[in-house]
């Protein structure tokens, strides 16, 4: 649902941001601790391989930035539909009476 957020107020960042992530690691398997908390930004930057340079995006890239951005469109508006779609309900009923 963030991905149809940030392309509109940014859409050039949220696409340079996925094809960046596509050729990143994650910290999601470290476990949250101290010691984590005490580590340096130039030993994450290393970790994640923020330091090498990136290659450009690949055809398979551009299907998944396509997939996501539609996923999470859907997404949103299914959410704001859910949210909208009773009062919309309840004003045809109130206009129709």
């Amino acid at each position: 649902m963030n991905i149809a957020q940030g392309l509109v107020v940014n859409p050039t960042g949220v696409y340079c941001g996925f094809m960046h992530g596509r050729r990143t690691s994650n910290l999601y398997a470290l476990e949250f601790d101290d010691e984590l908390l005490g580590g340096r930004v130039g030993d994450f930057r290393e970790r994640l391989g923020l330091e090498k340079p990136s290659e450009p995006p690949g055809f398979i890239d551009h299907v998944a930035f396509v997939f996501w951005v539609l996923a999470s469109v859907i997404t949103y508006l299914g959410a704001v539909m859910l949210t909208v779609l009773p009062l919309i309900l309840i004003a045809f009923w109130i206009l129709w009476r």
